[in-house]
């Protein structure tokens, strides 16, 4: 009998990632944050995109910088 994968992240990720799981015939299971744990969550991320970015190689540069911009621009919004 075959046995189902199973990944936990426990990080935030992106609104359509659960539908990218889903499209692949697995069901995604998440949580949404309440408001108050949002802003801690963000800065978490921001944390992690920037180490990503730290390391990247010159081609992903880019790449790296728009997840950072993303976050940015999420708090932001979050902090009106």
């Amino acid at each position: 009998m075959a046995q189902i994968g199973r990944t936990l992240h426990g990080k935030l990720v992106r609104d359509r990632i659960p539908d990218f799981i889903a499209g692949n015939g697995q069901v995604p299971k998440f949580r949404v944050f309440p408001r108050e744990r949002l802003l801690p969550a963000l800065v978490a991320k921001l944390h992690e995109e920037a180490e990503e970015l730290g390391s990247a190689g010159q081609e992903d540069v880019l790449g790296e910088l728009a997840d950072v911009h993303e976050v940015l621009a999420t708090i932001t919004t979050l902090l009106g």
